[in-house]
């Protein structure tokens, strides 16, 4: 049960809104150890050097959707510094974000707010930190999941690759058609074929690597769900961004 060096009244609210809680009481383990319980538990970690993207070099700018519209030929806000990440770079990492998370189905992230990167800081706010807590290399994404995922099957409304409907009716229609190229050639790799065994796709992938009390928990029909999302940005891809432009304007890198 819930036994730790905090309040008396923090001690009593895990063990009652956690412990005791009807749908986490299956994934109760007891130790083989002292025969006390435990449950397996996912925790985010906050690490030296994490920003939220928009103090970072990282920044994307308000209509930052525009860019991944290869129909607009926007140019990128020059950069304040020599040394921040190329504008090829961010379109990469942002559409790699973009993906993860309507895979996940994450509905929390949003890249401008409640969006996190690691080094690259930018600003008169950013601490003094001795070189060895700070980020080597070009700024990066932190992919985290905000506690979000993975309870749904339709895809994330708030996602860039998702169609809004319209308050006069109608669909809006995702414009959103700039990817990396590596990252598709992998998407593809896991999409089923006839033929291909299922443990060689993304649900598959999944089912072999992530824990079995996690996936206790997610449930498999919510895993098979993110190898249909996966499957729903492939048709995207060929069905509306390839039927409209070149390949050397959706596809990212080489």
């Amino acid at each position: 049960a819930a036994v730790a060096p905090m309040s008396p009244f923090y001690v009593q609210w895990v063990e009652r809104f956690v412990f005791q809680y009807p749908p986490v009481r299956p994934l109760l383990r007891r130790s083989a150890a002292d025969g006390q319980l435990y449950l397996n538990l996912s925790m985010q970690l906050w690490m030296t050097d994490v920003h939220m993207v928009q103090s970072t070099s990282l920044a994307l700018p308000r209509n930052w959707e525009l860019y991944f519209n290869p129909r607009y030929k926007l140019k990128w806000p020059k950069p304040k510094q020599p040394d921040s990440p190329s504008f090829q770079y961010i379109l990469t990492e942002v559409s790699n974000l973009v993906i993860f998370d309507y895979i996940i189905g994450n509905t929390d992230r949003h890249l401008t707010r409640n969006n996190y990167a690691v080094g690259g800081c930018r600003g008169t706010h950013c601490p003094a930190l001795p070189a060895e807590q700070q980020h080597r290399g070009i700024p990066q994404f932190c992919y985290l999941d905000q506690g979000s995922s993975f309870y749904r099957r339709p895809a994330p409304s708030t996602s860039p690759l998702t169609d809004k409907p319209l308050k006069t009716g109608g669909i809006h229609n995702s414009s959103f058609c700039r990817f990396s190229i590596q990252t598709v050639r992998r998407m593809r790799q896991l999409a089923p074929r006839k033929g291909k065994p299922e443990q060689d796709s993304l649900y598959g992938l999944l089912k072999r690597r992530v824990p079995p009390d996690a996936l206790a928990h997610i449930r498999l029909f919510l895993v098979k769900a993110a190898q249909v999302r996966m499957e729903e940005i492939l048709r995207h891809i060929d069905r509306r961004c390839l039927t409209v432009f070149p390949e050397k304007e959706v596809f990212l890198g080489g």
